[in-house]
């Protein structure tokens, strides 16, 4: 049930993925990842902050990429393949909780079987 293979643009999605159990969904990273210290050793790095390197990241095939900010929604809109991608800004812990909230939702509850 739901995306099995998540590219994290952030540090954020990637610990929290981790934190809840789900880090073999996990195929790409952010460059700027640092915690979890497993995921920096075990997950290719596709990106840095403001963009990505579409041909990495189209490799690694994923069914649903998180990003932070409209910068690096982008990525979607720039190739002939369609990616999903969930796309937040959130500097408040308020607004940190609902993303995280939100991503957990798309994972167990909400995201199309067959994608």
């Amino acid at each position: 049930m739901g995306p099995k293979r998540i590219i994290c643009l952030t540090e954020e999605s990637t610990e929290w993925l981790y934190l809840l159990g789900e880090s073999e969904r996990i195929v790409g990273i952010s460059g700027y990842t640092v915690r979890p210290k497993q995921a920096r050793l075990e997950k290719p790095r596709v990106s840095s902050f403001l963009d990505g390197k579409e041909d990495k990241i189209l490799a690694l095939r994923p069914d649903l990429v998180i990003g932070f900010s409209d910068m690096q929604a982008a990525l979607a809109d720039a190739n002939d393949t369609p990616l999903q991608l969930y796309s937040s800004v959130g500097y408040r812990l308020y607004q940190i909780v609902f993303n995280a909230m939100v991503v957990w939702i798309c994972l167990m509850l909400c995201w199309p079987h067959n994608l």
